[in-house]
């Protein structure tokens, strides 16, 4: 006999298999059928209403409802949502014997910018050479507080496009002081930023006064140029990080010491017109130590942002990647690794591994130079450079007298050059004067050419006189108590006689 047990309500819908993906104003909820289904699923129910939310003056309970998707719907899109608003999801699946056990979660809704005020191309209250005075007016705020205000100064560019209605939605959100705009090639600087609490109501403001606020130097203005002034709220609420790094970032261009990479932009989606920096990460082992730097990326609104890392040193590891950070978040890029090698005018890749030019080298260490005097020779000895840039090709040594004890010398036939191999460390010059200090100038090379000279100098030791030749003379005259014998002037060898 063969039996079938009657049909039940089902199981709970896997809280794991939920998943939200979170907008400004809607939702989209994605799950499973139960694991357990005890018959065939007929519907699911979805219960939705507001817990909380950033902003203080929404009401939460205008936000809830209720709906009813087909046994073959596991997604629904909820519209109409408020930014910035915690959401409480309450999902249950049926059976013809009725409603399962719930499961609920809960996702928040990304923040909005905030709402800027209509100013209709207003002109400015007051103007004069180095000063524009403009209106400010509070923000509306939308799915988090205003928390705050600034003010930023772009300088109008020659034959520059004419703006359309597609950069009404721009922002500045990388912050740029004016002492660094002109490093960074930037159009723009931030002349003034306050506090939300700081505009109430609508204000004045004078771009070019002079003042500093919150750190931001309002540098006055220059009477032959053009300016637009433009002003922007910012908003910040916890939970709200980047939804992803950066993309596809490379290498495209390599130089002796610096190293492009470039990175696929950032859509709004990423930026959404709130507070956000880019970082590049690299860590590089120099000397025997390793290091590891960051620099913030200011072009990050172009069409093919970039950044170059200077200062590097040649033939040296690199790791690099990129950090994307709000205040609530972080996100970094894959980290790629770099090779730094010889070849100028090329960029060739190893294994997926890039490697840079070689360079001059860096000065021979002057501490490292030893001379050991003698009278008519010279022992010099010393080491390669710290920072070869390369393969060390040879060494250059000149020398010259630039002083005797000896009055009598003539220093201009006392000078002379000598190549080394790279592996020779020393040398001994041969042939020099007594008592005369040489200037000793090293120099080393790579197949770029010779790095910087060091110049060291070192003195000979004095001989002892020459003295004449008597041929086992007699004396010239002789008594009982004295001799009278010839004295005969002696040769100085490097110093006078005295």
């Amino acid at each position: 006999m063969e039996l079938q047990t009657d049909e039940d309500v089902p199981g709970a819908v896997p809280v794991e298999s939920i998943q939200g993906s979170a907008y400004e104003e809607k939702m989209i909820l994605k799950w499973r059928e139960p694991a357990q289904t005890y018959g065939i699923i007929t519907q699911y129910e979805i219960s939705y209403k507001t817990v909380s939310s950033f902003d203080p003056e929404l009401d939460l309970s205008n936000q809830s409802g209720k709906v009813l998707k087909h046994a073959n719907e596991t997604s629904h899109i909820f519209l109409g949502l408020y930014p910035g608003s915690t959401y409480s999801f309450t999902l249950r699946a049926s059976t013809a014997k009725g409603y399962g056990p719930p499961v609920i979660t809960q996702f928040t809704t990304k923040i909005s910018a905030p709402s800027m005020p209509a100013y209709d191309q207003e002109t400015s209250l007051n103007q004069t050479d180095s000063t524009v005075t403009v209106l400010l007016k509070p923000a509306q705020s939308r799915g988090a507080p205003v928390s705050g205000y600034q003010v930023v100064v772009e300088e109008e560019r020659p034959q520059r496009a004419r703006r359309g209605a597609a950069e009404i939605l721009r922002c500045y959100p990388v912050p740029i002081h004016f002492q660094n705009s002109t490093v960074l090639n930037s159009q723009y600087y931030f002349t003034a930023e306050f506090p939300a609490v700081g505009l109430q109501a609508p204000q004045p403001f004078t771009v070019g006064d002079n003042k500093t606020y919150s750190g931001y130097w309002n540098v006055p203005l220059l009477p032959q140029k053009s300016y637009s002034i433009y002003y922007q709220a910012v908003s910040t609420a916890n939970g709200v990080e980047p939804i992803h790094g950066a993309r596809n970032l490379e290498v495209v261009d390599v130089q002796s010491k610096q190293v492009t990479v470039r990175w696929e932009p950032f859509g709004y989606n990423v930026t959404r017109c709130h507070s956000y920096n880019l970082t590049v990460q690299y860590r590089s082992r120099v000397a025997g130590k390793d290091e590891t730097r960051e620099e913030v990326c200011y072009d990050t609104l172009g069409r093919d942002p970039q950044h170059t890392i200077h200062n590097l040193t040649p033939n040296t590891n690199l790791s690099v990647k990129l950090v994307l950070k709000n205040p609530e978040g972080v996100k970094e890029s894959p980290e790629m690794e770099l090779q730094t090698d010889e070849g100028r005018g090329s960029m060739e890749s190893r294994d997926g591994s890039y490697r840079q030019n070689e360079d001059v080298p860096g000065a021979v260490p002057v501490e490292s130079i030893q001379g050991s005097a003698y009278e008519e020779k010279m022992i010099l000895k010393w080491r390669e450079p710290a920072q070869t840039y390369g393969i060390i090709t040879q060494y250059e040594i000149s020398y010259k007298t630039v002083s005797s004890f000896d009055p009598e010398l003539d220093l201009s036939n006392q000078s002379g050059k000598v190549l080394k191999h790279a592996n020779e460390t020393s040398h001994i010059f041969l042939g020099l004067y007594p008592g005369s200090t040489y200037s000793f100038t090293l120099r080393a090379s790579t197949a770029k050419g010779y790095g910087p000279p060091v110049i060291t100098q070192f003195t000979t030791k004095i001989s002892a006189p020459s003295m004449p030749a008597y041929d086992q003379e007699t004396s010239l005259n002789q008594t009982d108590s004295t001799v009278t014998v010839l004295l005969k002037p002696a040769q100085s060898r490097g110093a006078p006689v005295r």
